[in-house]
């Protein structure tokens, strides 16, 4: 059975199928669809008519029955906030201080959430750690589940995009992930994220919005943060659809210390498809 993973972002969809020989197909499209907009029934159906129409036009993708993939967000879909957490408190506390944390963005629809949480093991020498929380509106996932279902396609699990490039990376450059402090930057229009790995351990999670500043500033202070927590980068990793190759060649030319892992720019778009599907195999 082949492994198929769909992202819906920026406008566009994306499609990748790995099938039991290991080959893999990819495909993009324009795909006007916002599902985080409360969109009406009618343009669901159609934007299911859309994509059964793209799923057919995509090699490699076992077309007989119903489909079944793991479906990939964008983190600007999200909500995402880091704070301390004391670990020694109770699991109940600790839910009750995410939950809170949350409500403090939003008052009256806090509990319309699907939560999960990283811990980023900031302070080693006690029990209290910095923790990212990764919220979803729970009304997106609804749109995105009857999207699939008039499409004919079955949810395997829904992921973010920016967390999933970890798990291609643990194939594609295992020692940069088992040894090394690692960042990941993933590359939106109008959006950097930024994560930092250490010995296999998400560590630092930050983003920056770019019509607040330049993708070069944003790359210097982050850089900068990031070698203040964990010392020394040993390498990066850029992905994603813009500022990509500007990123990599400003980082290039800027950090020459920092191992710039190579990717074609085909391979590091479609590196979080990659990652859910190496999940889901």
């Amino acid at each position: 059975m082949n492994s198929l993973t769909i992202s819906i972002a920026d406008g566009y969809i994306k499609l990748l199928s790995i099938d039991e020989s290991g080959n893999v197909f990819q495909k993009e499209s324009r795909f006007d669809f916002d599902f985080g907009n409360n969109p009406s029934v009618k343009i669901i159906e159609e934007a299911a008519r859309n994509l059964s129409e793209i799923i057919d036009q995509t090699d490699g993708i076992e077309k007989n029955g119903e489909l079944s993939t793991g479906i990939l967000i964008g983190t600007d879909q999200t909500f995402l906030s880091v704070f301390p957490v004391d670990f020694d408190d109770e699991k109940a506390n600790i839910d009750s201080h995410i939950l809170w944390e949350l409500s403090n963005y939003f008052p009256s629809t806090y509990k319309k959430f699907n939560i999960r949480y990283y811990r980023l093991n900031s302070y080693s020498s006690g029990p209290v750690d910095d923790i990212l929380i990764v919220a979803i509106e729970r009304s997106k996932i609804e749109t995105l589940k009857l999207l699939c279902d008039y499409a004919n396609v079955r949810i395997r699990n829904i992921e973010v995009d920016h967390f999933t490039v970890e798990k291609y990376l643990m194939k594609k450059h295992p020692n940069e992930i088992s040894a090394n402090k690692l960042m990941i930057i993933g590359c939106r229009k109008h959006r950097l994220d930024f994560s930092v790995m250490e010995r296999g351990a998400l560590r630092i999670y930050d983003f920056d919005m770019l019509d607040q500043l330049t993708y070069e500033n944003s790359v210097i202070n982050q850089i900068n943060y990031a070698q203040s927590v964990v010392g020394s980068l040993d390498s990066v990793y850029v992905y994603g659809d813009a500022n990509s190759e500007r990123v990599r060649s400003f980082l290039q030319g800027l950090f020459p210390e920092i191992r710039i892992l190579d990717e074609s720019p085909d391979n590091s778009k479609f590196s979080p498809l990659h990652g859910l599907a190496m999940k889901n195999i």
